[in-house]
């Protein structure tokens, strides 16, 4: 059977990495593969290979993490242990681990004193960035086994590290003094389980998740090995009597944790060295136990014994090839859930797959993007949502409008503000008529079915007050979008009998709300809207009619007067589902995309352009596989994010970047968990892009998310 590929990488680049990759697994009968390339931090290759699963021949994803062994000291220990010296201000070359000076004082001094070590004294010379240099004298692991016994603890799973190093230090020898020389060895990092606790006043475990790596965005993809596997983690596999893959159970990471307990994609690997790069010198990355050759090339590799091998490097600015090719700045990650028995073979590949780079001509603004998870907020049972910068609101479990503002730092962490709900609600939408300010408007199917409108204030501090309402007649459905010139909301519906009717609503600097012009249309089935404000100022109308067809309507809009007046049109194919359109946000270009299920019930992207004259063009169309409640939001450079339900229920970010002539190509993607109900939005804060996702779960519980756009 052909190994499925799944991802995306540069289009002259990926052949070649593809060729590479596949001729290694065929030869090696490796079950699953991840693969990352960046180039000056941008993310150019990001792929899966293979089997996540191979018995049950679930494909791997590019997102998806195997076991890396050792390379977690390189990429979280050490880089997790000297962002916590540096905080608080400690120097590693001096500061020692035993003696009265030492982080440790006399916390180990009776065990140092058993040690059959002759020269007991060599204990109190070490420091801490004798650890992650392997400098210290000590050699091989500690032993489980070995402490469970000297302790007479029965249940293992009570041995902590602590007893471990006691054993270690009452029964290995240091085998030179330390600093003379340097033996690799994995009870050096695996006693900054001990150091990390000492320095933080955190368990190892909590400080690596929930500090370092909450502050790279990776803290639910980076994590220990456990048995509770999610959709985002690889079965680990082992090669039976035939030399076939096949999956094992997954166990919990237990006391070598630090030194080789975690796992991840080689998307996330690279994430964490465009980090470390970016934040530290060559020569400071050597000293947080990553290898160096002697002509700067960083690496490290990993091999866990039943469950997987990977390996990372990294290419410093200036490096070139021993034949005087520019590898300045490439980064490469591997990772297959598998152990290979020796690293030799992914070193290999790597320095195979770095030369094919500089061939390949990537351009500057080639970027894969990459969703890193920021915050969770939970909150209760609502049924229908809408979502516009960090604004949400929702007909809650009692069918009321409720409307929560949140406060998103540059961090993306989520801080809610107040709570207010109103009366009844269906069919709930929210937009920010002026984009400078927090004030939004809802419009909603009240009690009697008829359209209603509330204007919200909404304080930089999350208050929010009511300010006026406007009522028109019954609706079946709704949508909504500003004004082009940002000074009131545009509502399309679908009314009693099928009808379209756009009514233009002013909102005032007051907050209240003035309807203005209107303009119908004939019948309808489906209804989108979105805003174009580039060569076109007005708005394009997305229906479908009783034949479920697709049809776009450009609108130009008179800002004096606020009436509408029908412009050019198009049409397209069926489509099954939830329809959305949205503006590219592209300078100067009024690029509209719409998204649907099609009649296969797989996602499908159109782009059209709207000119000056107001006739639509349709350029390009693109489809991704099954999709049901599919929200669509544009991010700025001309990113939109599909977030759909999959087949399996769970909710899936799909990233595609749109070029100016309409062009549009998927760029990324990655899941969370089982949705029923999903919106999202796009905001920026200091410089970083977010995606904000209202998602409702199988318990029918609001479960807000924020995402990084990398």
């Amino acid at each position: 059977m052909e190994l499925p590929a799944s991802g995306y990488a540069w289009t002259s680049l990926e052949p070649k990495v593809d060729e590479l990759i596949k001729k290694l697994m065929q030869a090696e009968k490796l079950p699953g593969m991840t693969v990352a390339v960046t180039k000056n931090g941008r993310l150019i290759v990001a792929k899966g290979y293979g089997w996540a699963n191979a018995e049950t021949k679930q494909t791997m994803e590019p997102f998806m993490s195997s076991r890396i062994g050792s390379v977690t000291k390189a990429v979280v220990t050490g880089p997790a242990g000297w962002q916590l010296m540096r905080a608080k201000g400690i120097n590693p070359q001096q500061q020692k681990l035993y003696g009265p000076s030492g982080l440790f004082k006399n916390r180990f001094a009776e065990d140092i004193a058993l040690s059959p070590t002759p020269n007991k004294n060599w204990y109190y010379q070490i420091t801490l960035q004798h650890l992650l240099d392997h400098a210290a004298g000590f050699y091989g692991s500690g032993s489980l086994n070995g402490a469970a016994a000297m302790f007479n603890i029965k249940d293992k799973a009570l041995v902590t590290y602590e007893h471990i190093h006691k054993h270690f230090l009452r029964t290995q020898q240091l085998i030179f003094q330390p600093g003379t020389n340097s033996e690799y060895a994995n009870h050096s990092l695996g006693i900054w389980t001990l150091v990390i606790e000492a320095l933080s006043g955190k368990s190892y475990r909590d400080y690596a998740v929930n500090t370092y790596l909450r502050s790279l965005g990776l803290h639910e993809a980076v994590l220990p090995e456990s048995t509770k596997l999610g959709n985002r983690q690889a079965r680990s596999h082992v090669y039976n009597d035939q030399g076939t893959p096949v999956p094992i159970k997954p166990k919990n990471s237990g006391t070598g944790l630090a030194a080789g307990g975690f796992r991840a994609s080689a998307q996330d690997l690279t994430y964490i060295t465009a980090d470390l790069e970016n934040t530290y010198t060559g020569p400071e990355l050597e000293k947080m136990a990553w290898n160096s050759n002697d002509r700067g090339k960083l690496a490290h590799g990993g091999l866990i014994h039943d469950s997987g091998t990977a390996y990372v490097a990294m290419f410093p600015d200036g490096y070139t090839s021993l034949n005087g090719v520019d590898l300045s700045r490439i980064h490469v990650a591997v990772a297959t859930n598998i152990n290979m028995k020796e690293i030799t073979p992914l070193r290999k590949l790597v320095d195979q797959i770095v030369l094919a780079v500089p061939a390949a001509n990537v351009p500057a603004h080639y970027d894969i993007t990459q969703f890193l998870r920021q915050d969770t907020d939970m909150g209760g049972d609502f049924k229908e949502a809408s979502l516009d910068g960090s604004i949400a609101v929702f007909s809650n479990s009692e069918g009321k409008l409720q409307l929560i503002p949140y406060r998103v730092n540059d961090l993306g962490t989520l801080t809610r503000g107040e709570v207010v709900t109103a009366g009844a609600a269906s069919q709930v939408n929210l937009v920010h008529p002026d984009y400078s300010s927090a004030d939004a408007v809802t419009a909603f199917r009240d009690a009697n079915d008829n359209l209603k409108l509330i204007a919200w204030e909404i304080s930089s501090s999350g208050q929010v007050t009511r300010r006026d309402d406007a009522v028109a007649g019954p609706v079946k459905r709704i949508a909504l979008t500003p004004f082009p010139d940002g000074k009131g909301v545009i509502t399309l519906t679908r009314g009693m009998k099928n009808d379209l009717k756009l009514v233009a609503w002013e909102v005032t600097p007051s907050l209240n709300i003035i309807r203005r012009g209107d303009i119908d249309a004939g019948p309808v089935q489906d209804i989108a809207v979105a805003t174009t404000r580039a060569d076109f100022a007005g708005v394009v109308s997305a229906t479908t009619g009783s034949d479920r067809k697709l049809k776009l309507i450009a609108w130009s809009f008179n800002s004096a007067a606020k009436t509408f007046s029908r412009r050019g049109d198009a049409e397209a194919g069926s489509i099954k589902g939830e329809l959305n359109i949205v503006r590219a946000q592209l300078a100067g270009n009024d690029i509209v995309v719409t998204a649907f299920s099609n009649e296969d019930a797989n996602l499908k992207l159109i782009t059209w352009q709207v000119q000056a004259n107001g006739q639509i063009q349709r350029k390009a169309s693109t489809t991704a596989g099954f999709a049901s409640i599919v929200d669509l939001t544009a991010a700025p450079g001309g990113k939109v994010i599909a977030s759909v339900k999959d087949s399996e229920g769970i909710l899936r970010m799909i990233a595609y970047q749109v070029q100016s002539n309409g062009q549009i190509a998927r760029v990324g993607t990655d899941i969370a968990g089982q949705v029923s109900r999903i919106a999202s939005s796009a905001i920026r804060r200091d410089g970083k892009e977010f995606l904000l996702t209202a998602v409702r779960d199988t318990e029918k519980k609001l479960r807000m998310i924020s995402w990084q756009l990398d």
